[in-house]
């Protein structure tokens, strides 16, 4: 499912979901600009965004872009995680570091 409806079943399924009291909802989305991100800012109130990327410059500027989407529409970004920055090697006991960060 793509384009508009991917965007529309996702709003549908935030509001026709008895969610009881909430202090905060966390929603998943997939990376980009794309219309599920532009309908759930169309339609939900949303407190904020944490936006989440890995080190690589594609993934890095892709979350620049959509930070960018989430502030021109009013959301602000109260996060950004960086995921997938290092990796633990048993033998050597110590994280190095995966990718360089920009």
């Amino acid at each position: 499912m793509r384009g508009p409806m991917a965007g529309k079943v996702v709003t549908q399924l935030v509001k026709g979901t008895d969610w009881g009291d909430l202090d905060v909802l966390v929603l998943d989305l997939p990376p980009g600009t794309g219309d599920v991100q532009l309908a759930i800012c169309q339609e939900l109130q949303l407190s904020g965004a944490v936006a989440v990327t890995t080190p690589s410059k594609l993934a890095t500027e892709d979350t620049r872009k959509g930070i960018e989407m989430f502030t021109s529409l009013g959301v602000p970004t109260i996060a950004v995680v960086e995921n997938m920055s290092y990796f633990m090697v048993r033998v050597v006991a110590r994280s190095l570091q995966w990718l360089v960060s920009i």
